[in-house]
């Protein structure tokens, strides 16, 4: 019998041990206000433009979250120690599975006629509290990165190393579709000097998102430039000389048959993927295709107008915006085409509803009111050069 009260009472210490030694449920990490404090109290006393330990700084700090930051977000506002209006922004990532946060703090102030940017990154220890300048953790970016060869067709090479040399990556936090935006910044003296229809206009800006242990890239993000105009394409001007060659693309002239002629294209490709087409002008003159630059057919859902239209673009977004000035024709060798003054959207004729006209010239003919499926997408921009007449 003393053996049985012996085993239960081991038994039952068992089970209090066992009980008092349970992993405990980690809490659910959540942002406010005194975290992101602790964090700002934290910043070394190099990197601050104002003191920001008082009570007073804290309760306008409290009041900004509220009402400019939120979440892993703080900015506030003040004069440094020479009475230049400053400001500063805080934002933090939590780092996945560890006990720590990535801290992104920058400061600005104006002097001197000119605004003074500055930003560090630091790795925050939540149980210890204190901050470690770490590099931002994102892939190393440089202006090439911003514009692909094809936007970059008209540059010079000197131009490029000048513009990489001038110029720098900016990174801006906090909106409301994404962790990170990054782009790179000319200076303003090049851009009046060099850039005639502004080479910022094309840049492409690119999106990035934490995913726990670093800044990702997300192309399908990224706000893209312009590089569709009325009659041309940014880099490319017509009646100029065709690009021998694009850097990270493979180009191969190519012949085919069409209305019984022998035609001329230069086809480009990425990744085996199809791009652009440039076509060649015709020498009458001469019965000769030259290497001038006659037309572009754009394949590409990377490329598009001031007003954000792409291939991939809708029938009744376009219609939307351009119902005024389009002209909708079927072309003589069968294409379905919207031609907005200069920029011709190329649909699929299965997306027309009804009977399509009969073509009966070389123009293709024209249909006054077209019943084009809403959701119908454009398969190919082609760009001509306008004429003034």
């Amino acid at each position: 019998m003393k053996y049985m009260y012996r085993l239960a009472a081991l038994l039952m210490a068992a089970c209090l041990f066992s009980c008092n030694h349970q992993p405990k449920e980690e809490q659910p990490f959540q942002w406010n206000f005194d975290l992101l404090w602790k964090v700002v109290q934290a910043i070394p006393d190099e990197a601050r433009l104002s003191d920001f330990g008082q009570a007073s700084s804290m309760d306008q700090m409290r009041k900004t979250y509220g009402e400019y930051g939120g979440d892993n977000y703080l900015y506030w506002w003040g004069e440094d120690s020479q009475h230049n209006a400053c400001s500063s922004n805080l934002y933090c990532y939590k780092y996945t599975g560890l006990n720590k946060l990535l801290v992104v703090y920058s400061t600005d102030y104006y002097a001197d006629d000119k605004n003074h940017e500055r930003q560090y990154c630091y790795d925050y220890d939540l149980r210890k509290e204190k901050l470690a300048p770490v590099e931002l953790p994102i892939q190393q970016l440089s202006f090439k990165d911003f514009f692909d060869g094809i936007l970059l067709a008209d540059q010079t090479p000197e131009k490029l190393r000048a513009y990489e040399a001038e110029g720098e990556v900016v990174y801006v936090f906090g909106s409301e579709d994404f962790d990170l935006l990054t782009y790179f910044m000319i200076p303003d003296e090049a851009y009046l000097q060099d850039f005639e229809l502004g080479l910022s206009d094309r840049e492409n800006r690119l999106v990035f998102d934490w995913d726990g242990k670093a800044f990702v890239r997300h192309p399908e993000k990224d706000l893209l430039g312009y590089a569709i105009y009325e009659g041309r394409f940014c880099s490319m001007d017509f009646e100029s000389e065709i690009p021998q060659q694009i850097e990270g693309f493979d180009m191969e002239r190519q012949t085919y048959m069409a209305e019984g002629e022998e035609q001329v294209k230069y086809v480009v490709t990425k990744d085996g993927v199809l791009v652009m087409e440039l076509e060649p002008e015709y020498d009458f003159s001469k019965s000769e295709f030259t290497h001038t630059l006659g037309a572009v057919n754009i394949y590409s859902d990377r490329y598009q107008t001031f007003g954000e239209f792409h291939v991939g673009s809708t029938f009744s977004e376009l219609m939307d915006t351009y119902s005024e000035y389009a002209t909708t024709i079927l072309t003589a060798d069968g294409r379905l085409m919207v031609d907005v003054e200069g920029i011709q959207f190329m649909f699929d004729p299965g997306d027309y509803q009804g009977v399509l006209p009969e073509v009966t010239s070389g123009e293709g003919a024209f249909i006054l009111a077209p019943t084009i499926k809403p959701d119908a997408k454009v398969k190919m921009i082609r760009l001509y050069p306008m004429t003034v007449g």
